[in-house]
């Protein structure tokens, strides 16, 4: 993420002074764009200073809220609910674990040489 986060900060840093540089100019139709070269100048300086802070941090800040979201759903259900969501979660564990202790799916065996498909011998027999 830091690299596309670094990425991020210079194009708007770029981009910032631009937009400022239109908005400070003053041009005679500017009635027809003013809100969205507003929108645009605040939106790209916020996101220029959530690129320059630590990513850590907003990680760790983003899991928060998202543990406080999932508490206040399974809070908010009722007993019947709750028992039925623990039911199916038991059961997607199971199936993982049994997924997970599966060897994979092996490609079945065959006498085609390496780029060779099926039909191909039968059109080579009717050319003849």
């Amino acid at each position: 993420m830091q690299p596309g986060l670094k990425l991020v900060a210079s194009t708007e840093k770029d981009a910032l002074p631009i937009l400022q540089k239109a908005q400070e100019s003053r041009p005679k139709d500017i009635e027809r764009y003013e809100f969205v070269l507003r929108t645009a100048i605040e939106t790209t300086s916020e996101s220029l200073e959530s690129a320059q802070q630590d990513l850590g941090k907003r990680t760790q800040a983003v899991e928060a809220r998202e543990e406080r979201e999932k508490k206040a759903v399974e809070e908010a259900l009722t007993p019947v609910e709750r028992e039925g969501k623990q039911a199916d979660d038991k059961k997607v564990a199971e199936k993982a674990a049994a997924e997970a202790d599966k060897p994979p799916a092996r490609k079945p065996p065959t006498l085609l040489r390496p780029g060779e498909k099926v039909g191909d011998k039968r059109e080579k027999k009717q050319d003849q």
